[in-house]
């Protein structure tokens, strides 16, 4: 495109208009459009005072100039509440559950300031699950009680959190303490797009929204000079 300065509209319009042109029955340029899905490794995020969002998997983020933690997110696949996957390292860090081993309690951090556990019929400890509240920091991703500052950054970078465990090696979190929902299966939901499902989803619905178009093929009568 760019030894033709065209632009890229100028090129698709130029893509479509040739690939209704025919000639002795023959298409003379034959355009197929490719679509390409990949699966989502999860989904992460940075937090306060600059909240990002991406789809793909990266440790860090640089944000005016200074490097902030990037945490995994799952939600409550009921009341959608966002929580952050992973475990402390040897610093008391949150690291990306994906570069954690499996061994030791499976644990997630609720991204608010209190819980609920009032259902009598399903109490965290019912489950097999603790609660209480902390705070971790976006630039590093300290985690520590509330007001007790390990890291040396500042208040503006600590986002009220509660941390919600379970003691069973191969446990999972079974009840969201943001709305009480229980799961004997695990109440959080992951991003992942792997699945043969999802992209047929998609490839269906985008297939749907090709547009349709008709051909009118026009036949004129040449005249011969006697006629006139």
């Amino acid at each position: 495109m760019e030894k033709m300065h065209w632009s890229e509209k100028v090129l698709v319009d130029f893509v479509t208009v040739a690939s209704k042109a025919v000639r002795n029955d023959d298409r003379l340029f034959d355009a197929r459009y490719h679509t390409f899905l990949r699966a989502t490794d999860s989904v992460f995020a940075t937090l306060k005072p600059e909240k990002r969002l991406f789809l793909t998997r990266q440790q860090t983020h640089i944000e005016n100039g200074e490097r902030r933690h990037v945490f995994e997110i799952a939600t409550c696949a009921v009341c959608h509440a966002m929580y952050i996957l992973g475990r402390t390292n040897e610093n008391e860090c949150i690291v990306q559950s994906a570069v954690q081993s499996e061994e030791g309690p499976r644990q997630a951090y609720l991204l608010r300031d209190d819980f609920s556990d009032s259902d009598e019929e399903h109490l965290l400890k019912d489950e097999n699950l603790n609660a209480e509240k902390y705070e971790v920091c976006s630039i590093c991703g300290h985690v520590h009680r509330p007001g007790k500052t390990g890291c040396g950054h500042g208040a503006e970078y600590m986002n009220k959190v509660v941390k919600v465990w379970t003691e069973e090696e191969k446990g999972v979190l079974t009840k969201c303490p943001a709305c009480e929902n229980t799961s004997p299966f695990g109440i959080m939901r992951q991003f992942f797009t792997g699945q043969e499902a999802v992209t047929s989803v998609l490839g269906t619905a985008l297939f749907e929204e090709l547009p349709s178009y008709s051909i009118t093929i026009r036949h004129e009568k040449q005249l011969d000079e006697d006629s006139f």
